[in-house]
């Protein structure tokens, strides 16, 4: 925590109301800086497979800002600003009380406006950082009071946020005459990171074979956190159909939702699972007929994810914006049409 006065007469009054007289050392202003308690802290997130201090892309923080106030002590146009590192944005109060009585709709909206540092206009991660909580004027009370402040923050989906990264926030409690401040704890981003490999037997066929096709899907030694509504799609090229009714296999974590063998038409085969928790791994195994009406060709799979399990809006479906206050509120997609990585191809000859 850390804590100045503007001028030591701001706090003439203060230290009269402490019973302390025009006479008043500087030891004796320090102890009442001392006894004033000004604190901010992370208080829960909204999702339960992040451990500890872990959060992912679209997560949502809960914060919790506190103020201890002796008795007989009253403070004048009393400001809290909160600012957030780049990659965080604020998404909403939750509550807000002081001396036990409820004052959410007296300070909430706050005013919540962008922090551009120099050189850094036009940044996506700009919006939503900086949060000011009017409170106004604190009256004395004859016993020792709190107020507390608890609102909500998002983990942005923008180039700043990468795994590993570490994002925290201060708070600082301004009256007239002083001020204090404190930080949470910061929190550090874990993101999924899936692989697909894709594989042929035999590679070489005459017209009519059948070929055994082999999907495996895993996290990559870089991932750190479960993934979402994953989808594997496969779309047979010209020179090669399924078989229909022939078996699909799985091994490992089993789709959530499969195709029915004796119905997959025009070649794509589709596969979901909503959640594909870290250290899990899946393989696929179906057939289709090489008819021999290309020379060669490649056969594409591809898998695409997300950070959290939320469901899409609108048609076509986007992301859902969680926070007013910044369009990139949302959780990450991870999609194989701009991520060429997540592309698997077999050749057959």
């Amino acid at each position: 925590m850390f804590f100045f006065f503007q001028a030591e007469d701001g706090i003439r009054d203060l230290v009269r109301s402490r019973g302390l007289g025009d006479v008043y050392k500087r030891q004796d202003i320090d102890s009442f800086v001392s006894d004033l308690n000004f604190t901010k802290q992370l208080i829960t997130t909204n999702e339960s497979f992040t451990q500890n201090s872990d959060v992912t892309i679209g997560e949502i923080l809960t914060y919790e800002i506190t103020a201890k106030l002796d008795a007989n002590l009253a403070f004048d146009n009393v400001l809290i600003t909160d600012q957030l590192d780049k990659g965080l944005a604020f998404v909403g109060c939750v509550s807000a009380t002081l001396a036990g009585t409820d004052i959410l709709n007296n300070i909430c909206p706050p005013t919540v406006t962008d922090i551009i540092d120099m050189g850094d206009a036009g940044n996506l991660a700009n919006p939503g950082r900086q949060v000011q909580f009017n409170i106004g004027n604190i009256l004395a009370n004859e016993v020792d009071s709190t107020l507390t402040i608890r609102y909500t923050a998002v983990v942005l989906d923008v180039m700043d946020n990468q795994e590993t990264d570490r994002l925290n926030n201060s708070a600082t409690w301004v009256w007239l005459g002083g001020s204090l401040s404190d930080s949470a704890s910061e929190v550090v981003i874990v993101e999924p990171d899936l692989t697909i490999d894709k594989s042929a037997l035999p590679t070489s066929a005459a017209a009519g074979t059948a070929i055994e096709f082999t999907l495996a899907i895993e996290h990559t030694d870089q991932s750190s956190a479960d993934a979402f509504d994953v989808v594997v799609t496969d779309i047979l090229p010209a020179g090669l159909e399924y078989i229909a009714c022939t078996p699909i296999s799985y091994e490992g974590l089993a789709p959530t939702t499969q195709p029915d063998p004796c119905l997959i038409t025009g070649g794509e085969l589709s596969f979901v699972w909503e959640s594909f928790p870290l250290d899990e791994t899946a393989t696929i195994k179906f057939f289709a007929r090489y008819t021999g009406s290309q020379p060669t060709l490649t056969n594409n799979a591809s898998v695409a994810w997300s950070s959290l399990p939320l469901d899409p809006a609108g048609t076509p479906p986007v992301p859902v914006q969680l926070s007013t206050f910044n369009s990139s509120s949302t959780e990450r997609w991870h999609d194989p049409v701009s991520y060429t990585h997540l592309r698997a191809h077999e050749t057959v000859l």
